[in-house]
C-alpha cells in the first residue's frame, strides 16, 4: 500500500489535447447533420408524388436497363448524393492532422501521403541518459566553478546567475541532439502573472515546491506541433521562491531532464552565493589594508 501511494505521487501532469477534442466534436457533428440531411431529403421525396412521363423505347439497351433507373429515380440520387459528401467529410478530417502531427504515412483508398520520413538511427536511450548526466558532473568540475565566478562577478541577481547555466543547458540541447529549448526565471509572483504560461503548468507550482525538484509536464498528444512540453522546479534563495521552466516543442522532457534542471539550478545557487562571499572577503581585505 504505501508503494502504490508513492507511485501515485509521482505521476506528473499532462497537458490535454483539447483541439483534438474540439475535432472530434466538429467531425461527430458535420457527420450528424450530413446523416439528417440525408433522412430529410429520402422523407420528402417519398412523400412527394410526381407525375412522370414514361418514353418507351423500341431497344433496349444497357443504358435503358442501368443507367436510367438510377438517373431518373431520386431517391437513389439523394443516396449517392449524400455518400458523396461524407466521403468528402472523412477525407477532410483525414487531412486536417496534417497541419497539426508529425505524421509518418497518410492513405485514403488509393491516395497516399508521406508527411514526414522517419529519421534513419534512433538515439539509444542509455546514451542520452549518460550524456545529461555528463553534463551535469561537467558543471559540478571547479574549472566551471571558477568560470561561473568570473561571470557573476557582473550579475545584478540571482536570476542572472540561474539564466546563465539555463543557457549553457539550451545550447547543449540543440547541439547534442537538435532540440530547441526556451528557459525562463521568475521571481516571486511573476510566474503565476505571466499569461503565456498554461494553466496546467501553474497549477503544478506547488507540487514542484513540494518536492523541490523538476515536474515534466508533457503534451498528451506528442505530435502536436503547436503545443509546448514545460519542465518547471522551484527553488528558494534568501527567503524568495523562484520558478524556473524550460519550455520545448519537440523534447518531451523525462525524469532524468528533471534531475539535470534541478541539478544545475542548485549549482548555480551554491557558485552564486559562493560567488557574492569572495565578493565580500575582497572587499573586507581592500578596507584592512
Amino acid at each position: 500500500m504505501v508503494y502504490k501511494g508513492e507511485k501515485e505521487e509521482k505521476q506528473h501532469p499532462i497537458r490535454r489535447d483539447w483541439l483534438k477534442i474540439l475535432i472530434i466534436i466538429v467531425y461527430s457533428l458535420g457527420f450528424a447533420s450530413i446523416l439528417g440531411m440525408f433522412t430529410i431529403d429520402i422523407v420528402s421525396l417519398s412523400t412527394d408524388t410526381i407525375a412522370q412521363k414514361q418514353v418507351e423505347s423500341n431497344k433496349t439497351t444497357l443504358t435503358t436497363l442501368v443507367v436510367e433507373p438510377i438517373v431518373s429515380n431520386p431517391v437513389i440520387l439523394s443516396i449517392f448524393k449524400h455518400i458523396f459528401y461524407l466521403l468528402v467529410w472523412i477525407f477532410l478530417f483525414l487531412l486536417f492532422p496534417v497541419a497539426f502531427t508529425r505524421l509518418k504515412r497518410l492513405k485514403f483508398f488509393n491516395f497516399e501521403f508521406e508527411v514526414e520520413k522517419q529519421g534513419d538511427n534512433l538515439i539509444n536511450v542509455l546514451n542520452v541518459t549518460t550524456q545529461k548526466i555528463y553534463f551535469l558532473s561537467k558543471w559540478s568540475r571547479e574549472e566551471y566553478a571558477n568560470g561561473y565566478a568570473e561571470m557573476a562577478k557582473n550579475f545584478d541577481k540571482i536570476e542572472d546567475g540561474i539564466e546563465l547555466v539555463l543557457k549553457s543547458l539550451s545550447e547543449h540541447y540543440l547541439e547534442t541532439w537538435q532540440y530547441a529549448v526556451d528557459y525562463k526565471v521568475y521571481a516571486g509572483e511573476r510566474f503565476k502573472r505571466d499569461y503565456n504560461i498554461p494553466l496546467v503548468v501553474k497549477n503544478a507550482y506547488e507540487i514542484a515546491l513540494k518536492r523541490m525538484e523538476g515536474i515534466p509536464i508533457n503534451k498528451e498528444n506528442k505530435d502536436h506541433i503547436y503545443i509546448k512540453n514545460y519542465l518547471l522546479t522551484i527553488v528558494e534563495y534568501e527567503g524568495r521562491e523562484y520558478a524556473v521552466t524550460l519550455s520545448s516543442f519537440d523534447l518531451e522532457f523525462d525524469e532524468y531532464d528533471a534531475i539535470l534542471l534541478s541539478g544545475l539550478v542548485s549549482l548555480a545557487l551554491q557558485y552564486y552565493e559562493r560567488t557574492e562571499m569572495l565578493e565580500l572577503f575582497e572587499l573586507i581585505e581592500v578596507e584592512e589594508a
